[in-house]
């Protein structure tokens, strides 16, 4: 009987790559083989005492294959580093994990922990001032992570450290709060003012006068062209008002007969004369609006090309410490 082992390897990775069940397979061993590796080695840092280092590795094991026993251990290191809030969510993950296991020692241990923890927790509550006349396109943020208008107002545990909460808005300066909140038992509340109308940016404004001054540029172009257009219609008409053979309305004897050009002093050469006039008072308008038209369009071009980079706005930044309970903060708008 033939065996798998028989088939050449270029028919077995033809068959990896046909069938989505194989390939989902070796993804699923190749994250649980690092997934592994990974656990190993944040359990040997935790044993040194390494608590820092072991948690990413931990959690990044987690993440790639979940486990009671990793979720228990990377717990376990949140709360060394006193990161309690992560670690009480990280025991009523493994909590649930036990209990669907039916796992039920750890399922014990994981609910003990969590109930201890719960009572060291520090929250942190992000309150609206002008809830609910915020601003169109209020954005609120805890460390870089969008707080959804569902959680203003509610205490949430965080951890203790330094926490960054911004507000911004469209047409709004964006306000910042640095908060240092205490691992265990710390209380902050941190309001979330009506924000300032931020000032006009510059780089808009250098846009809008960009299309303003290139649209004249064009105008101007257009209207040089319109000119030269006159000009030379004009001049046309003064050379056919000086030739009889053009000038059919004109008095005979105001022409050369052998020339059929006309007399000088003459109404035709007087008529003529007229319209060289006006086509050379055509001819000055066009030569300044053709060079405006030049400038402009370029000018415009150029403002318009320099405003498309990063927005800046002239704007003076304030800042302020303020007390709370459980750290201090600082606070103010950029």
């Amino acid at each position: 009987m033939r065996t798998l082992a028989h088939f050449p390897a270029a028919v077995l990775a033809a068959c990896a790559l046909v069938s989505p069940g194989v390939a989902l397979a070796q993804r699923t061993a190749a994250s649980a083989a690092a997934a592994e590796k990974l656990f190993q080695e944040g359990r040997a840092l935790m044993a040194a005492g390494q608590y820092k280092g072991a948690c990413p590795k931990l959690a990044e094991s987690q993440r790639l294959d979940p486990a009671v026993g990793t979720s228990l251990n990377l717990a376990e290191c949140y709360e060394a580093i006193d990161k309690i809030a992560s670690a009480w969510v990280t025991y009523r993950e493994a909590e649930t994990m036990a209990r669907r296991a039916g796992q039920e020692a750890r399922f014990t241990h994981a609910a003990s922990r969590a109930e201890a923890l719960e009572r060291n927790l520090s929250y942190m509550t992000i309150a609206v001032a002008s809830y609910p006349k915020y601003p169109e396109g209020l954005t609120i943020t805890r460390d870089g992570e969008t707080i959804g208008e569902a959680a203003w107002g509610s205490a949430v545990p965080v951890d203790g450290g330094k926490h960054i909460v911004e507000a911004s808005a469209p047409g709004r300066r964006t306000w910042r709060r640095e908060v240092q909140i205490a691992p265990r038992g710390a209380r902050v509340n941190v309001e979330i003012p009506e924000l300032d109308r931020a000032p006009a940016d510059a780089r808009a404004v250098q846009r809008t006068v960009g299309f303003i001054v290139g649209g004249v540029g064009i105008a101007s172009l257009a209207a040089g062209g319109v000119f030269g257009w006159l000009t030379i219609r004009a001049n046309n008409a003064g050379l056919d008002k000086c030739s009889a053979d053009a000038n059919k309305t004109g008095n005979p004897g105001d022409f050369d007969p052998r020339t059929g050009i006309c007399f000088t002093g003459s109404k035709a050469w007087k008529d003529a004369n007229d319209k060289k006039d006006e086509a050379r008072t055509f001819a000055n308008v066009a030569n300044v609006l053709l060079p405006v038209g030049v400038v402009g369009l370029g000018v415009g071009a150029i403002l318009v090309w320099r405003s498309s980079g990063t927005p800046t706005t002239q704007q003076q930044p304030a800042a302020r410490v303020v007390p709370s309970l459980g750290g201090a903060s600082f606070e103010g708008t950029f």
